[in-house]
């Protein structure tokens, strides 16, 4: 099974460093993945938002952030010796023509609304631009801003279905799944039929919560699921401790007698995160620990076997804390 790895934001260190540990894994599961990774396609990004002014964007662009973010992806990924994809390669001269006459010709007021190929881009240029700028309409850098995203919106669907065609991909993994490039990146293969998985860091450190679907899925996940289960003491002693140290010393006394709010916060906060402790999320930057990782073939880590087993073969993405010994932990493995 052929597997994109969409990390596309190679400056992102928690997208970089999540993948690189799930090729790995993949790879040890007998799958073929294979990153996709953006090496300055792109007018405009999600990277773009926390890294540049709208000022510096538009007056000189953003080449030198794309550098810095290509390298450091880049330079790690190939490290792992894994094949990694460029968008550019993706991006023909006729696909490049065509999304910069959409920005160019598309009534501003229409953008928003605006689909290519089917696919929602005006919608992701949209929202990424309002984040950058804190409303799209609020300054004169708006349109040409907006525009610029649009650009970027229709060169990441057209790249992530260029290179599905090309390549059979079965399953694309998308970190996160909204805004540009992955959202775009995420709706362009599931319109081509390619089973998407879409992750995000969870609030525990060392945790991530995967979702199948373009778009993350609501935390809960299948009511039906965490309704059948049966709170034992020991469940309920961790699901106190845990709010307690999360919320501080006001939440010691906080009710828990209502059982159905039992089972539902136990699942969201034990089970739809998802544990990979050799994940370190460092002050700067999160990377691989990949001497505490050791062997990643199957059974030796749960939470990468549920991950896994998610992403190759459509399984739910629910980690069985309330089967672990130490559920979160580097011990974290089966009850006896």
């Amino acid at each position: 099974m052929r597997i994109a790895l969409a990390t596309h934001l190679g400056g992102l260190s928690v997208a970089r460093a999540c993948d690189m540990a799930l090729a790995e894994a993949l790879a040890a599961r007998g799958a073929e993945p294979e990153f996709l990774l953006c090496d300055g396609a792109l007018p405009a990004c999600s990277m773009t938002a926390t890294r540049i002014s709208p000022q510096t964007l538009l007056s000189v662009g953003q080449d030198d952030l794309c550098s810095r973010c290509f390298g450091a992806g880049v330079s790690e990924i190939a490290a792992r010796k894994r094949p990694v994809r460029m968008m550019s390669d993706a991006i023909s001269a006729d696909i490049a023509a065509a999304a910069a006459r959409l920005a160019a010709e598309t009534p501003v007021e229409k953008i928003r609304g605006l689909e290519w190929a089917g696919i929602k881009v005006g919608e992701y240029a949209y929202g990424e631009a309002a984040r950058f700028l804190g409303g799209p309409e609020q300054s004169r850098e708006a349109e040409p801003v907006l525009r610029r995203f649009l650009v970027s919106a229709a060169r990441a669907a057209a790249a992530m279905q260029a290179a599905i065609r090309e390549r059979g991909y079965e399953v694309v993994v998308v970190f996160e799944g909204t805004g540009t490039p992955q959202g775009a990146a995420a709706a362009a293969a599931t319109a081509l039929g390619a089973r998407v998985v879409v992750w995000r860091p969870a609030s525990r450190r060392s945790c991530f919560i995967f979702d199948h679907g373009p778009a993350p899925q609501p935390d809960e996940g299948d009511a039906a699921d965490w309704r059948a289960l049966v709170m034992t003491d020991r469940m309920r002693e961790d699901l106190a401790r845990y709010v307690r140290d999360a919320a501080g010393a006001s939440a010691a006394g906080e009710p828990f007698e209502h059982d159905l709010l039992l089972k539902r916060r136990y699942h969201m906060l034990f089970r739809r995160m998802i544990p990979l402790p050799f994940i370190i999320a460092a002050s700067e930057a999160a990377r691989v620990d990949w001497t505490a990782a050791g062997d990643l073939r199957p059974g030796a880590w749960p939470g990468l076997d549920v991950i896994c087993d998610g992403v190759i073969d459509g399984a739910p993405f629910v980690y069985p804390a309330e089967r672990m010994s130490a559920p979160f932990g580097h011990e974290a493995r089966f009850a006896a």
